[in-house]
This record gives structure tokens, C-alpha cells and sequence, in this order.
């Protein structure tokens, strides 16, 4: 069987070769690990003998497992790899980096490739990942690459060591053909938007701004306690939310004996009168509509939903506040920019921190 390849933006993926197991122990054997269920090894010669078993299974054609070395400029650093279920369609994904290249979005980076390898070309339809509960680096990896937690109160048991641990199982399935459509959260159904709310909780942990957005949504209609803690048009004034639906991965929901169906949220952007750039100090009351909440879920990336939504924000902008100019307050260089937003200055927020404030002229 053929060497396999594959290319990200900063990595090679590519599986096992003879000469790999010297760079390989670096990582193997760093007894520093300890959340890993067969390592560290011990020995140069453990690592030897388990590449060499993976090259001869590849070249024999038995493809239970895909080992995939993992390089940075010309180095390997890691290792990931798919464990294939015996119909084919269910894989196990696992990866190891050498400790002082954690932290720089490797990890995330070599999932996506592989996951969409499974899904395109090896037939997956489901992937699974397991982690030692006290592993939250590879947990938010699992996370990032759109797989959800669906076991938390599993154990494991360590080869090596004999130690038992509480192990948590994320799953994530082959989305079908997406099929989109834009809707404003507020023009949504009572049942729906508690299932958007759902959705948004489950995966909170993808951006720091994701727990302000479900504070404002479950807050929208009730009595503003504070200047910086209420619904979302309490704290933004007159506006829209816009989510981004996939309509061919639908949710069924019943609410005391009505069902309703809704798609699962791909991406989102909000439109309103403010944001968090306190434009109460003089000078700045013009500065107004505001484009915020601007995410989208690592599955959907690369499809450019983010420009669709900001694109149709700038139409309602026009529309609804007659706007000669969006603004968007953005710690981010070069993310905006590429949509037609020029830095205009920089500004004190509600928060009391400082950020960057992006427009763009609209008429």
C-alpha cells in the first residue's frame, strides 16, 4: 500500500516510514506522559518494533490502523492516527505532540486533515475520540474539530501502570450535503430558539464570547439588573441576531406534545445599534450599526458563511439604519480587513479595556 500524504497549512500528515522511529521516541518515550494509553515506551526498541509492525500491515494491505507522523518543517513532532471499527464506518481518532510543541494549534490542525480524510475518502461515518477526563488540552481539540461529548462517566484503565481514570467519549458524525438558510433568531419559534440555546450551550467552550450570547438570548424580555448584564436588545438597542442554519442535519424537538424540527446552527453574526464600545462618550454617538458575534463552527469553515452573513448584516444596515457605515470592534488583524473594514481608531469598551474599531463605508 502507498505512502498517504496530506497537507495543511503548516503540516505534512503523512503514514510511517522506515527511519521514522529515531525522531518518533522523542515524543514515545518522553516519560512525561501520562495520559496516553500505551505510552511512554520505555525503549528505543518498543517504538522500533511498533513502526515497523504499521509499515508491514500497510504494505500487507491490512488497514485496521492509519499511523500518520505529524511535521512541522521538516521535523516530525507527533503522531496521529485512525483506528478503524470492523464495518469501516466507525474510526477512532488518536494523536500525541511532543511537549514543546503543544500550545501552537497542531493538535487541531492535524485532526481536521485527518477527520476530513475519513469522511471524504475512507468511507467514516462516525469518529470517536477518547481522553482521560483530566486531559482538557485534547478535550478542547475533540471540541474544536465539532465532535461533542457523549459519554462523561466512563473509565479506563492504564496498561502500564494499572491506574484507573475517568475517561470522556466525544462522537462526531459525517454531516450530510449542507443545505443553508439565514433566519433571525427573534423571528424564530419559542421551541426553536430553546433548541439554538441548546445548541449554543453544548459547545460553549469553543469562544470566550459564546457564554455572553446565551446570557443575553435567556435574558432577552426580563428586567435589566445592570448596564452590562441583560437581553440582548437591553444592552445592544434595536437589532438582529442572524444565524446560519444547516437544514440537512435537523433536531427534533417536542414541547408538551408539539413537535417542531430545527437546524443545527452553522454559524452566526449580530446586527445592532451598539456593541461593546461605549458609545455614550461624546464624539461617538454616530458610530452606529455595529456587526458582532461573528463565529463559525469549525465543521463549516472554508465555505465563507461568515462573509455571507456579514455581507447580509451590511444590506440590513442600509435598510433598517439608513447606515452610511458598519463598524466592528475587533482585537483580530487582517480577519476583517479582507471584507472591505479599515481600521478607524481605537476605543474604551463598557468593560473598560481598549480595542480596535473597524468600518467600512457602505454609501
Amino acid at each position: 500500500m502507498k505512502t498517504i500524504e496530506l497537507k495543511t497549512k503548516r503540516l505534512t500528515l503523512r503514514t510511517y516510514l522506515p527511519g521514522d522511529e529515531i525522531q518518533a521516541h522523542e515524543y514515545a518515550g518522553d516519560t512525561s506522559i501520562t495520559m496516553m494509553y500505551w505510552l511512554p515506551n520505555k525503549t528505543f526498541e518498543e517504538t522500533a518494533e511498533y513502526i515497523k509492525s504499521a509499515i508491514e500491515k500497510r504494505e500487507q494491505g491490512l488497514t485496521d490502523n492509519l499511523d500518520f507522523v505529524i511535521i512541522y518543517q521538516d521535523k516530525i513532532i507527533g503522531s496521529i492516527d485512525l483506528h478503524f471499527e470492523e464495518d469501516k464506518t466507525t474510526a477512532y481518532m488518536g494523536w500525541v505532540l511532543k511537549k514543546d510543541c503543544r500550545g501552537f494549534g497542531f493538535a487541531t490542525e492535524a485532526a481536521i486533515a485527518l477527520r476530513d480524510y475519513a469522511f471524504k475518502e475512507c468511507g467514516v461515518t462516525k469518529l470517536l475520540a477518547d481522553c482521560d477526563a483530566r486531559n482538557a488540552a485534547s478535550a478542547n481539540v475533540m471540541k474544536k474539530i465539532g465532535m461533542q461529548c457523549v459519554i462523561d462517566n466512563g473509565t479506563r484503565t492504564y496498561p502500564k501502570t494499572g491506574e484507573v481514570a475517568v475517561e470522556h467519549v466525544y462522537e462526531l458524525n459525517k454531516l450530510k450535503t449542507p443545505s443553508y438558510k439565514i433566519v433571525d433568531y427573534f423571528e424564530m419559534s419559542a421551541i426553536q430558539q430553546a433548541e439554538i440555546i441548546n445548541q449554543l450551550e453544548a459547545r460553549k467552550d469553543l469562544w470566550g464570547a459564546i457564554p455572553f450570547i446565551i446570557n443575553c438570548l435567556k435574558k432577552e424580555g426580563q428586567p435589566q439588573v445592570s448596564p452590562t448584564d441583560g437581553g440582548f436588545h437591553d444592552l445592544l438597542g434595536p437589532g438582529r441576531f442572524f444565524l446560519m442554519l444547516d437544514e440537512a442535519n435537523k433536531t427534533e424537538i417536542t414541547v408538551n406534545n408539539k413537535t417542531e424540527v430545527c437546524p443545527r446552527l452553522a454559524a452566526f453574526v449580530s446586527l445592532a445599534q451598539n456593541d461593546e464600545v461605549d458609545i455614550t462618550v461624546p464624539g461617538r454617538e454616530n458610530w452606529t450599526p455595529w456587526i458582532g458575534c461573528v463565529f463559525t463552527y469549525p465543521e463549516y469553515r472554508g465555505q465563507r458563511l461568515s462573509e455571507k452573513l456579514i455581507s447580509l448584516a451590511e444590506e440590513y444596515a442600509i435598510k433598517e439604519f439608513d447606515a452610511e457605515y458598519t463598524y466592528i470592534s475587533t482585537d483580530h488583524n487582517g480577519l476583517y480587513e479582507k471584507y472591505g473594514y479599515e481600521f478607524f481608531t481605537e476605543a474604551g469598551t463598557v468593560w473598560g479595556e481598549q480595542t480596535r474599531v473597524l468600518r467600512k463605508k457602505l454609501k
